[in-house]
């Protein structure tokens, strides 16, 4: 295309451009191209203004947006705190007074024991262990607590204790009685309490499992063990207010025709530890009710609480792993509210141990048991006979045993 007739092209452009649009392109000199290029830089910035002020607005919008959807995401996580979890299986939301829950396998005392078998009596080393096989000889085993230092249980063939069939004694009572059978088991701590290490202050005879069957031919008495000001003869019936029982804490002898053919003890520990709460009781209720009451279920009843104080394995120390530490120093002793309530239906029922001196909620158990039970029912001719269940716990107004089958 040669000058001309672009000239005459660009002028026709131009013609067109003003007939279609109104608007009229100013007279340059000294050419027609000048003109059009001219026109070409004004379209081009008019195109440009539109392309910033579309940009403009575009900005203006997603900024909007972008501080409207800060404000939804803020409301929403506001509420999130306030929705519970639900759940079939419910959990907890995070709490300060629930925080010391996640500890609560240091309450679980099933420990591994050291076992001395029948016949390997003299490959354990210990002194009392030592002067008991010296005076008693051989035929006994040995489970050994390492955390307490102390025989979790000695049994074997019998040591001649009382008159009866297992051995040559002779009748030295008139009737054979608790009482009488608590002497002679005071007699055998004294003798071998380099092995037993018991503090006798702090047995209590626990009456209620403590029994003769069948005038001594098999006879267990039992003593619990009690942290505090206690009394200092076991066999006495008055406690200290300051007196409390250690949770599974106990002594036990076993007798079978005269000989003593079981001794023993749990959770027994070298700890002494004060029996004065920090807080009251009302105030470890209201720590349970705030703990465990969430809009699925609330504490509705509290039936009863307690002080307590309970075994745990010290901070550092596995369950299920040997324990190496100092003998007497593996298990501690801590003061608790043992609070009973109820949380949601009547049949749910649970024990919280709360810190008689934080007032923290250290654990938790359920006390409902279930069962299933099956069998077949056979229709038989003739009267109906009643089968009674004797000897069955219930509680009716207090704990009772029934003798008959019916509840008393």
């Amino acid at each position: 295309m040669n000058e001309q007739q672009y000239s005459i092209l660009t002028a026709k452009n131009i013609h067109f451009f003003q007939e279609k649009t109104n608007r009229k392109v100013p007279s340059f000199h000294p050419s027609v191209g000048e003109r059009s290029l001219y026109f070409n830089k004004k379209i081009g910035e008019d195109n440009k203004m539109r392309t910033l002020n579309k940009f403009s607005r575009n900005s203006i919008h997603l900024f909007l947006i972008f501080v409207i959807s800060i404000l939804a995401a803020f409301m929403i996580t506001a509420d999130a705190k306030d929705i519970p979890e639900k759940s079939d299986n419910i959990k907890f939301p995070s709490h300060s007074l629930l925080s010391e829950m996640q500890f609560a396998d240091r309450f679980n005392m099933a420990y591994p024991l050291k076992n001395i078998p029948y016949g390997s009596e003299y490959s354990f080393s210990n002194k009392g262990w030592t002067q008991f096989i010296s005076r008693y000889g051989a035929g006994w085993r040995l489970m050994w607590d390492p955390r307490t230092g102390r025989p979790n249980l000695i049994e074997g063939k019998g040591i001649p204790s009382y008159s009866g069939k297992g051995n040559t004694l002779g009748k030295d009572y008139s009737e054979l009685t608790i009482s009488y059978l608590h002497d002679k088991i005071i007699a055998f701590i004294l003798l071998n309490n380099d092995l037993l290490n018991i503090d006798f202050s702090s047995l209590h005879l626990n009456k209620e499992i403590s029994h003769i069957f069948e005038n001594g031919r098999y006879s267990v008495i039992q003593y619990d063990y009690y942290a505090g000001a206690c009394k200092e003869d076991g066999n006495s019936a008055k406690l200290n207010v300051a007196c409390i029982p250690i949770e599974g804490a106990r002594v036990f002898f076993r007798f079978n025709n005269g000989n003593l053919i079981q001794v023993g003890s749990l959770e027994i520990s070298d700890m002494q530890i004060s029996t004065v709460p920090e807080i009251t009781a009302h105030q470890a209720e209201d720590n349970v009710i705030e703990a465990f009451s969430r809009n699925e279920m609330e504490v509705n009843k509290i039936f009863r609480t307690e002080l307590k104080v309970v075994p745990e394995l010290p901070a550092g120390t596995k369950t299920y792993i040997d324990y190496s530490g100092k003998e007497g120093d593996g298990i501690i002793y801590r003061l608790v509210w043992a609070v009973t309530f109820q949380r949601g239906t009547p049949d749910k029922a649970y024990e919280a141990w709360v810190d008689a001196r934080s007032g923290k909620i250290v654990y938790k158990k359920g006390l409902t048991d279930e069962g299933h039970v099956s069998g077949n029912i056979s229709m038989t001719a003739g009267s109906h006979v009643n089968k009674v269940f004797p000897y069955c716990q219930v509680d009716n107004n207090g704990t009772k045993v029934t003798k008959s089958g019916v509840a008393p």
